[in-house]
């Protein structure tokens, strides 16, 4: 009998990762076979008294695949939430308080975060997390490249995050030529690519980058750099700027990476297919109304722009100037 008390363990709280009745209902348990549902009413009594009979046939109705409307932004020192569409949700506090001080958040990508911790006198290290489990990761910084993207994708056989450092081999009067140090999770090792790519010497690569269909994407002044993780292939596609463009952005439209650029009289939105860039919408900036949001995103004010074709759309354009 002691024998049998010695072997049980204890069962952790079904509150350790809190989530939200709106969370659940809505966006987890319609996902679920009714079986399945029948059999989480044991986890626990919170569980127990959500998933009635009459409520777990009312979650098996049609399940709307519109993505929630919201920003999530950086308000000085932490990240806040705004919802587009005025509605309340319920979405949990994005605070990183876990990952401690010195801490600045680059890319994310399909749920996870990366960036860099920065101490004083310390080499940068670069960590990976999850903000709902609060996993969180961390390895070396690679000797040559302080810019780094993350490649994640959870329904891949293979549900392993990898990082990629693009860094400059040489800069003359007529290209830049830059590399790229590659790791991947399952291994925790660096290795450094054979693929070499070339951009014009006025250029320069920025930090944010965006993995779209197994494609790690980097904006540099007036190109792109993509970089196709499994094939271990790069290559440089040119921006179609416009002569009269006054900001722009990369971003993902219906599951292809896009290019965002406001010019004097209208919004131009292109997106990437096979490797060639395609007009997919262009708007006058007279059929804009431009809302101001009073908060401060990294000491920029957003405009969320708003038309009346814009539910055509089923999307809503926010830029920052």
């Amino acid at each position: 009998m002691s024998g049998m008390k010695n072997s049980r363990r204890k069962v952790s709280s079904c509150n350790t990762f809190p989530l939200s009745n709106d969370i659940l209902e809505n966006n987890i348990l319609p996902r679920l076979p009714v079986k399945s549902i029948f059999r989480f009413r044991c986890v626990c009594k919170r569980w127990g008294s959500l998933l009635t009979a009459d409520s777990i046939f009312s979650l098996q109705k049609p399940l709307s695949l519109k993505p929630p409307s919201g920003l999530a932004y950086w308000n000085e020192k932490r990240l806040s939430f705004l919802s587009t569409d005025g509605r309340p949700m319920s979405v949990p506090d994005p605070k990183l308080s876990f990952l401690g001080e010195f801490v600045s958040v680059t890319n994310s990508c399909n749920g996870l975060i990366c960036g860099f911790y920065v101490r004083e006198g310390i080499w940068p290290e670069i960590y990976v997390c999850n903000p709902v489990t609060k996993q969180v990761r961390s390895t070396r910084t690679p000797k040559r490249g302080l810019i780094v993207g993350l490649a994640f994708d959870p329904s891949s056989p293979d549900p392993h995050y990898k990082l990629m450092c693009p860094f400059k081999v040489y800069k003359n009067t007529s290209h830049i030529e830059y590399g790229f140090n590659l790791f991947v999770s399952s291994t925790g090792m660096w290795r450094e690519s054979k693929e070499r790519i070339r951009i014009s010497p006025e250029s320069a690569v920025t930090g944010r980058s965006f993995f779209v269909d197994g494609v790690l994407y980097f904006k540099a002044t007036n190109d792109i750099i993509w970089f196709q993780i499994d094939n271990d292939l790069a290559g440089v596609e040119p921006l179609p700027l416009s002569n009269n463009m006054i900001t722009a952005t990369l971003g993902e439209y219906n599951s292809k990476l896009s290019y965002i650029q406001i010019t004097l009289d209208e919004i131009e939105i292109w997106t990437l297919k096979n490797f060639l860039w395609k007009k997919k919408h262009c708007v006058g900036l007279d059929l804009l109304d431009l809302i101001t949001v009073p908060d401060k995103v990294s000491g920029h004010c957003p405009l969320l722009l708003m038309m009346s074709s814009c539910f055509r759309w089923g999307q809503r354009l926010t830029f920052t100037t």
